[in-house]
């Protein structure tokens, strides 16, 4: 990973969103920080600190900060369906 030309690194901030958005029980809230880590995500995208080069294991799927994101979301909705909310 490239360190990062910003004071706050964007990673770092995306990094604490997700944490954050995992231990919120409130869904609003939740989603608040999963738009704020994408934002971050988007940031460090396009700033090149994304590493999308990293090698790819024969049996992964997606990767990174996309993946990340993906894989939350869908535990999110699968969770909330089976509380019935």
């Amino acid at each position: 990973m490239r360190p990062s030309p910003f004071l706050d690194d964007p990673r770092d901030k995306m990094r604490r969103h997700v944490a954050e958005a995992v231990a919120s029980p409130i869904e609003a809230v939740r989603a608040i920080h999963i738009r704020a880590a994408e934002h971050q995500a988007a940031l460090a995208r396009a700033s090149g600190l994304d590493d999308a080069t990293a090698p790819r294991r024969s049996d992964a799927g997606r990767r990174g900060i996309r993946g990340l994101l993906s894989w939350l979301r869908i535990g999110w909705a699968r969770l909330i369906r089976r509380r019935g909310g």
